[in-house]
């Protein structure tokens, strides 16, 4: 009986830790922008709380954009949401944007 107790706490053991250590680290990054009449941008950045090391993600606006204060940052699920309004002297309408970093993140 006590052969089996523990056989069976290794096998639950050896599953949580392949679930920990086989898990895939990289999830899918959100990047929302909304135009507002005045030429405010709220920006909502959301990437993986759990990323591989040296993959710093962040968002690129035309440089006709300003942002207006520091991003605010909470832990929404098992991501990271940053916020923050830019201003900008042009609409967004046909202007290149993106997420800097990627090419780090594979």
């Amino acid at each position: 009986m006590r052969g089996r107790c523990f056989a069976q706490l290794v096998g639950i053991l050896m599953l949580l830790w392949a679930t920990e250590g086989f898990a895939h680290p990289l999830a899918p990054s959100l990047l929302e922008l909304r135009e507002q009449g005045d030429g405010r941008v709220e920006v909502k950045f959301k990437t993986p709380a759990k990323r591989l090391p040296g993959t710093n993600l962040f968002p690129w606006l035309p440089e006709f954009c300003a942002a207006d204060a520091i991003p605010t940052i909470e832990r929404e699920g098992a991501g990271v949401v940053e916020r923050h309004t830019a201003h900008c002297s042009e609409s967004l309408a046909g202007a290149e944007v993106g997420i800097r970093g990627l090419e780090a993140s594979s």
